[in-house]
């Protein structure tokens, strides 16, 4: 039987990152090679795939790929049957695209920008702002204030949010603006960005760290594989 192949990535034919895999001893990563395009690969075991540890090594693997080179993320899972199955059914039909791609990620990375609100910061703002959030805070009945809280919170986040884009617009070639998925959520902003420009984004977000220094806590990561601008979903055989 052939062996199982989890696919991290596709890179150029040329690369071949040194990575250690998924598993216990890590499997080493390896490349699956078909014209121009190569297939980042690991041997895996025959066991359901995704536990936390799984999944801190297929980043972890991607992200190294995109330190030595532009690498177009394969959607977590894909566990192909062998070489021959990886050549013939990811990389041989789509080798042309996948390699015009590649050449249009070279030299770019992603960055992550996110900002948490500060809660003592952001409940002033709130309740300097809307009355009947004020008139809670001051014990009074106010069945309104949840709905206003939230209504103003999110006003917040879309005042936020066009605030980092326009620091960042001038810098960045394609965004996207992720959905809060907590409630201290301010800005979660992936930017896809020219490597040469990493120092004038760092500033740009020194720059906006300071202006929200008593509101928002702001971070910024990277370089990181391009996750929020393009995937390839490899799907699985048996």
């Amino acid at each position: 039987m052939s062996t199982a192949l989890l696919v991290y990535g596709i890179v150029p034919a040329e690369l071949e990152p040194r990575l250690d895999g998924i598993g216990d001893p890590p499997a080493p990563v390896r490349t699956v090679r078909h014209g121009a395009v190569a297939a980042l690969v690991s041997e895996v075991d025959d066991r359901p795939l995704g536990n936390p540890d799984d999944l801190r090594a297929y980043v972890r693997v991607v992200d190294g790929a995109a330190a030595d080179g532009p690498v177009i993320p394969v959607r977590f899972g894909a566990a192909l049957r062998g070489r021959e199955v990886v050549e013939r059914t990811l990389l041989a039909p789509h080798a042309e695209r996948l390699r015009a791609t590649l050449d249009e990620l070279t030299g770019h990375a992603e960055y992550l920008l996110h900002g948490r609100y500060r809660a003592d910061g952001v409940r002033a703002e709130i309740v300097a702002d809307e009355p009947v959030v004020r008139e809670a805070a001051d014990g009074e009945p106010s069945p309104g204030a949840p709905g206003a809280t939230l209504a103003a919170l999110a006003a917040m986040r879309r005042a936020d949010a066009d605030t980092a884009l326009a620091a960042l617009r001038p810098l960045a070639e394609q965004f996207v603006a992720r959905k809060p998925t907590e409630e201290s959520d301010a800005v979660d902003i992936a930017v896809l960005l020219a490597r040469d420009r990493h120092d004038a984004l760092i500033e740009a977000a020194r720059e906006l760290a300071g202006e929200w220094a008593d509101r928002v806590e702001l971070t910024l990561a990277g370089p990181l594989a391009p996750w929020d601008f393009v995937t390839v979903d490899a799907g699985t055989t048996g």
